[in-house]
């Protein structure tokens, strides 16, 4: 999945899952795209936790919400956020239920609408 950050950078989480997907583990690896480093890939810090089928939204203020997904464990109902000053995750509250494969879309107000999964 990947999440806007600020032109020509782009955040690359998790794994791409198919079929039954993480049955063993699922990455929390994290890479960062640089398009004015002549495309260079660069790892950052890893998620929390490791997800697929999650979503990753580029925040007004240049965080990136990660949101649901699912893991060897089931789906999560966990959020993150990728903070690029610091180059970490950030624990935030949890959804109130647990979602994958579901959509997020930033709304005017900066909020952020998470529906399905």
């Amino acid at each position: 999945m990947g999440g806007s950050l600020l032109a020509g950078i782009a955040l690359i989480t998790g794994v791409a899952a198919s079929g039954l997907g993480c049955l063993a583990a699922c990455g929390a690896n994290a890479d960062v795209y640089e398009s004015s480093l002549r495309g260079t890939l660069v790892s950052t810090s890893d998620m929390q936790v490791g997800r697929a089928a999650h979503t990753a939204t580029g925040l007004p203020d240049g965080r990136v919400l990660v949101v649901g997904g699912f893991n060897e464990k089931g789906s999560s109902k966990g959020a993150e956020a990728y903070e690029i000053d610091t180059g970490r995750f950030a624990p935030l509250p949890s959804m109130v239920t647990t979602r994958h494969s579901h959509t997020a879309t930033l709304l005017h107000d900066g909020k952020v609408l998470i529906v399905g999964g």
